[in-house]
């Protein structure tokens, strides 16, 4: 009976044995999984960084574009201005021009 005993402990012995080692094997396999999960939340953060920082650029860009477009429309303005006053100019040298032409043909058929 004593040897049934002792066999018995021995079997039970490598059981608990074998069942602590399935469990440092699973225990280092969990730690992997941690260190991997770790791994993958410092990368989701810098991607959440580098997000923001491109949302942030996008609105200065968007900022910068606005102020473009209102500088823009202001020099479209100044040309179309300039445009008009050359056209004014260029109208009243014409009318100069005629009128210069009607003096001097006047001038020249008065001292026939």
């Amino acid at each position: 009976q004593k040897r049934e005993m002792d066999a018995s402990l021995r079997a039970a012995n490598l059981t608990a044995q074998a069942l602590l080692s399935e469990a440092a094997v699973s225990r280092e396999a969990l730690k992997g999984k941690e260190d991997d999960l770790e791994a993958s939340r410092a990368e989701a953060a810098s991607v959440r960084e580098q997000l923001r920082a491109y949302e942030a650029q996008v609105e200065k860009l968007g900022s910068e574009k606005s102020q473009l477009s209102l500088q823009l429309a202001a020099l479209l303005d100044e040309k179309h201005a300039l445009i008009e006053e050359l056209s004014s100019e260029k109208e009243s040298a014409a009318n100069l021009l005629d009128t210069t032409e009607v003096t001097r043909a006047a001038g020249e058929s008065s001292s026939h």
